[in-house]
């Protein structure tokens, strides 16, 4: 089997990171023979991060992606005219369409309100596997709402069009119903699949050093702080606050990017510049670390698992928070932050971004440290049924689309 991932990227996001890990780590272990092509946004740095001798690289920077619109349009054209394939063949992404299964597309806040701008990117990015009628899966992710004219009008002419739309949650259940969509059934986030490696857990044990205190790690997030400061917070200001007084109750605070791109000041995907900015007015202090390494995705789950809290506004950090049962404070922007939380009964400790103050945090570290054992056992107690709803979805595209993806489900 041959399988496209879009929508993701081995460097920068390691939420984006972890799924294409997770697809490519578990449809290996379906099939050994299994080859993979990542289309993703950073060619050249993706090209050197590969660890896989199964997964090829493919451009989809902006530029690329119009570029191959446009040539496999011009594809798509010969093959209906029954022209010979010299005129078409030459072009990288059309070979690997036509010779791939499935278009696993794992776009995140793709079709959703308030995010108008990356429509014509989220929708040339598919565009290519609907003009050669592969069948694409959107792998799970939050979708909607759709109350945005231009982008309800983009997801009913685009999103009828998918073979399965995998919805992350209720909420993006609900959405899609309104919209009148029959072609989605509900996943959890393919990241609950990542696996990790005693190599991994190596790799960060010099970040974590025996202490009888408690470790507190915060995830710090550019999209969030991007919102607060249009609201007037100062979300910097409020992370100062709760890392002092968490070291004045004796806690040790980890401070770590879930998003990094070393090579760039460039703020998309990338918390380092914001990073650098709360260490700066932090100071120094033997009860701070600030980790500033390009860790992936698999290091960072086993980093969040050795905290005893973590304070997250990254949405994949909260995902490894649930798969290594550690309590978890979330301060998010989307339903997609509830809708996860909600499936492990643990939605009372999360806060929106524009509700956030230094005295709810605190209060929510507190009341999870006491909480401690009835948040690892509601999450344990649903963990496995989450891993299994991932079996079932890889199970049903490690085989021939006409056999599976037509399945009652």
């Amino acid at each position: 089997m041959v399988y496209i991932i879009s929508g993701v990227a081995f460097t920068g996001n390691k939420g984006a990171s972890g799924m294409a890990e997770a697809i490519i780590q578990n449809l290996s272990s379906c099939d050994l023979d299994n080859r993979f092509y990542v289309y993703t946004y950073y060619p050249r740095q993706d090209a050197k991060a590969n660890l896989y001798d199964n997964v090829t690289i493919l451009d989809a920077t902006p530029k690329a992606v119009v570029i191959n619109f446009f040539l496999v349009l011009w594809s798509a054209l010969c093959i209906l005219l029954k022209l010979p394939g010299s005129f078409y063949k030459k072009h990288r992404l059309t070979n690997a369409i036509l010779e791939s299964d499935y278009w696993l597309d794992t776009s995140g806040i793709s079709f959703v309100d308030g995010r108008e701008k990356f429509l014509i990117y989220n929708i040339l990015s598919i565009l290519p596997a609907l003009m050669l009628k592969r069948k694409i899966v959107k792998m799970p992710q939050a979708l909607g709402p759709f109350n945005n004219r231009i982008n309800r009008w983009c997801s009913s002419l685009i999103l009828p069009k998918i073979a399965l739309i995998c919805s992350r949650g209720r909420a993006t259940c609900r959405h899609l119903e309104q919209l009148g969509l029959k072609n989605y059934s509900f996943y959890p986030d393919i990241a609950f699949s990542l696996k990790t490696s005693p190599q991994d857990r190596q790799a960060v044990e010099g970040y974590i050093e025996d202490s009888p205190k408690r470790i507190i790690g915060i995830s710090p997030s550019q999209v969030v702080y991007g919102l607060c400061q249009k609201k007037g917070i100062n979300y910097l200001n409020i992370l100062k606050g709760v890392t002092e007084e968490l070291i004045k109750g004796g806690c040790k605070v980890v401070v770590f990017a879930h998003s990094i791109r070393t090579d760039t000041q460039k703020t998309h995907n990338n918390d380092l510049p914001l990073l650098i900015q709360l260490a700066q007015i932090l100071g120094k202090n033997d009860d701070i670390r600030i980790v500033d390494k390009d860790l992936t995705a698999s290091q960072l789950r086993e980093l969040i698992g050795s905290f005893d809290t973590l304070i997250a506004s990254r949405f994949h950090a909260l995902i490894s928070a649930i798969c290594t049962s550690t309590p978890v404070i979330t301060l998010g922007w989307s339903h997609k932050y509830d809708e996860v939380l909600e499936e492990f009964g643990i939605s009372d400790y999360s806060v929106k971004y524009n509700e956030i103050s230094e005295g709810k945090l605190l209060a929510l570290v507190e009341k999870a440290q006491v909480a401690r054992d009835d948040i690892a056992l509601r999450i344990e107690n649903h963990l496995p049924q989450v891993k299994e709803q991932l079996k079932k979805l890889y199970s049903s595209i490690s085989g021939k689309p006409e056999e599976n993806l037509n399945k009652k489900r």
